[in-house]
């Protein structure tokens, strides 16, 4: 019996961690602005472009083996840093073709992230690069009270450094 309970846990294991459809695709993967992304390379995560906070375009996929539905990362992982395990390309009518980040944010899950998506919400940081948003309904929705947090999430990134921080937020509370 241990024996069968063993085989099962190892074989819902590898379930688990291959859940993310598509074909393994070689990197390097560049955005429209010529910022590359390899496997192992560390993504530094902003803030949630959904209203709720959450992540949009940061997600775990669904996985019918385990009955699981497409769950998006959760606003707590806010300046979470993820590594880049591997690309996958997916394919479908629907949706046509994805290029997804496969990272593993923590659990036994694996997530993905859509990089061309997410950087331009703002969702994930580059350093050097301030994040952008193309996203209307996020910038109007934001009011001046959460800009000193966005710069904090930046400084403690990596993204400014604390003159930056200091001068921008000087700006903003004047």
């Amino acid at each position: 019996m241990g024996k069968f309970i063993f085989i099962f846990l190892a074989f819902l294991s590898i379930i688990c961690h291959a859940q993310i459809p598509g074909k393994k695709t070689p990197g390097p993967y560049v955005l429209s602005n010529g910022i590359s992304f390899k496997e192992g390379d560390t993504v530094i995560l902003g803030t949630g472009s959904d209203p709720t906070g959450d992540f949009k375009f940061i997600y775990n996929p669904p996985n019918y083996l385990l009955g699981v539905r497409q769950q998006s990362l959760s606003k707590q992982y806010s300046n979470a840093h993820l590594v880049i395990k591997r690309f996958n390309t997916y394919t479908n009518k629907k949706i046509g073709s994805k290029v997804w980040a496969v990272v593993n944010p923590g659990g036994i899950l694996n997530g993905v992230i859509e990089l061309q998506q997410a950087y331009d919400a703002g969702e994930i940081i580059v350093k050097g690069k301030p994040p952008i948003s193309k996203n209307p309904t996020s910038a109007a929705s934001s009011s001046v009270a959460d800009e000193p947090i966005k710069l904090k999430a930046l400084l403690d990134a990596g993204a400014i450094t604390k003159p930056e921080y200091e001068a921008q937020k000087k700006k903003l509370l004047n």
